[in-house]
């Protein structure tokens, strides 16, 4: 049963959904600078503004060019993230600090910081750009992969839950 943490599905708890960060919701007007693009980013101007310009010295791209004219895979590279090094420059009080490192992504850093933050406005921030989902893991049957084989008089448990 998916009442219980034995039948579960360990993806979404048993619920049959999920919530995801929707790169819809994340970049709701393509045609913005590169720089303004992202939404959930604009609050904090400081650290992401610092983020977005190292990267984009990385990809050798302009800030000011709207979004939707990027490269495919440069836009994906900033919404999901590089396995390639970036190098990360920023100013502060006492001097230029240095560091080398793979950019995360916008929205893998959203969903990172849903999930690690202790901040419930933070979060509420957060799920502002989220959508209810379907889980990937279950289908929507709200079971894990073994109970879904479980048979009731010859019907799928999965069948008879649906009756």
């Amino acid at each position: 049963s998916f009442n219980s943490p034995y039948g579960a599905c360990p993806e979404c708890e048993g619920i049959g959904s999920t919530k995801e960060v929707d790169e819809e919701l994340v970049v709701e007007d393509p045609s913005k600078p590169l720089k303004h693009v992202f939404e959930p980013w604009s609050y904090d101007r400081t650290y992401y503004s610092r983020q977005l310009d190292n990267v984009a010295d990385h990809f050798g791209v302009d800030l000011e060019a709207p979004f939707e004219e990027l490269d495919e895979e440069i836009r994906r590279q900033f919404l999901y993230g590089t396995d390639e090094m970036v190098h990360f420059e920023w100013t502060t009080k006492n001097g230029t600090r240095e560091k080398t490192e793979r950019f995360e992504g916008v929205i893998p850093n959203l969903e990172r910081r849903h999930v690690e933050t202790d901040s419930e406005r933070a979060r509420d921030h957060i799920e502002e750009y989220m959508a209810v989902t379907t889980c990937p893991e279950c289908e929507g049957t709200r079971l894990k992969e073994q109970s879904r084989h479980v048979l009731v008089a010859g019907t799928s448990i999965t069948e008879v839950n649906e009756l």
